[in-house]
């Protein structure tokens, strides 16, 4: 790479969320006889920025994955001896953004983490079958985690994890959090502490989307979370494998701090909900007619659409087993 080409590169590791210096760096590729990564970089940036049709979308993401089947172990750094347990990496907006730990956070992961963030635009971290609390602790303490917008952590994890996570002054820039339990451990899971240590931390003020899974957060954590004001950019829920029961449903669909929600999920695993406990969420005058539902019912039927079709949808179920539709 000519120092022109580096110093672009630079600039990216350095502003991973401007596309403006993605499609410069395309235009020296352009330039310099490697005309596929720059149509990757333009063809990723279009899909992330997305306004376009079905048609145009499913285009792109089939060129996107013919390019990327052709190249990419040309295009992917050579991390043999330098990186640990790491075994997948995911591209976004044309670089690799996305490292993956099966294994849990390695013992040198600081050291690692910063080689990492020299060599790759990186934006999103994930590990599964984290053994202990004091992986977690390690890991909120590293500086590097400040430059990342998603983190999702699975394996061992109890409420001591979120609040280490909430202590560290280095997750405030992240969008996205995942938590998820991991079957092949004996289980641990979060409990409603860990809503109300996110909720009133103040760790977090730019987080939008936060999925749980396999864990013991419910109606009065969920609650917390979308009624806490230290979480202004909160827009997304998804909650797996808790089971809500009518009287739930309806003091989170009666919560006006709801009206900000654009995605609300209760996919999966052993939450199926009930006649009853689908409309009480669909009485909710709060939720946004465009907020995208995904639900699943008692009868392992599920719904994704938005808000409005979601009514529709429980109104007809109603009819169907009663006769009568939502008063």
């Amino acid at each position: 790479m000519t120092n022109d080409g580096a110093a672009l590169f630079t600039t990216i590791l350095g502003r991973p969320d401007d596309d403006t210096a993605r499609l410069v760096y395309a235009d020296w590729l352009d330039e310099h006889d490697d005309p596929e990564w720059a149509e990757f970089i333009r063809v990723q940036c279009a899909l992330a920025r997305g306004g376009m049709s079905e048609e145009e979308r499913k285009e792109l993401r089939k060129r996107q994955y013919s390019l990327l089947e052709k190249n990419e172990k040309k295009w992917t750094p050579d991390f043999t001896g330098a990186i640990s347990k790491m075994t997948n990496i995911e591209y976004e907006r044309g670089f690799p953004s996305e490292v993956y730990y099966t294994h849990g956070c390695p013992r040198d992961f600081q050291k690692e983490l910063e080689f990492i963030v020299k060599t790759l635009p990186l934006e999103t971290l994930r590990f599964s079958e984290v053994s202990n609390d004091n992986e977690i602790r390690a890991l909120a303490q590293c500086p590097q985690l400040g430059q990342l917008y998603k983190l999702s952590i699975g394996g061992l994890i109890s409420d001591e994890s979120t609040r280490a996570l909430a202590q560290s002054p280095h997750t405030k820039r992240l969008k996205s959090l995942s938590l998820w339990s991991n079957p092949t451990f004996e289980r641990r899971h979060l409990t409603n502490a860990s809503a109300e240590i996110i909720a009133a931390a103040g760790a977090f003020p730019n987080l939008r989307h936060m999925k749980c899974h396999g864990h013991c957060i419910g109606s009065a954590g969920i609650r917390t979370i979308l009624t806490s004001t230290h979480l202004p950019q909160f827009r997304e829920l998804e909650i797996d494998g808790i089971r809500l029961t009518p009287e739930d449903a309806a003091a989170i669909a009666q919560c006006p701090e709801v009206a900000k929600m654009e995605c609300l999920r209760f996919p999966y695993a052993t939450l199926y909900l009930s006649n009853a406990t689908l409309q009480a969420l669909a009485a909710s005058p709060y939720f946004s007619p465009d907020m995208q539902v995904d639900m699943y019912s008692s009868d392992r039927s599920s719904f994704c659409g938005t808000f409005a079709e979601f009514q529709n949808w429980v109104q007809q179920r109603i009819h169907s087993a009663t006769g009568v539709g939502l008063t």
